[in-house]
């Protein structure tokens, strides 16, 4: 059972939907962010698939 427990922790939370989501069925992308300066930022973010 051990093996198995792994598959269902939580790796994040969707940024679209903001559900939890697991490594399987989520991937990470690089988004433009603004800043306070009003610069842009590339950020890593968790979506859902």
């Amino acid at each position: 059972f051990s093996t198995f427990s792994g598959i269902f922790q939580s790796s994040g939370v969707c940024q679209a939907c903001k559900r939890d989501i697991c490594g399987r069925c989520s991937v990470a992308k690089k988004v433009a962010m603004d800043t306070k300066d009003g610069a842009a930022k590339m950020k890593g973010v968790v979506f859902c698939l």
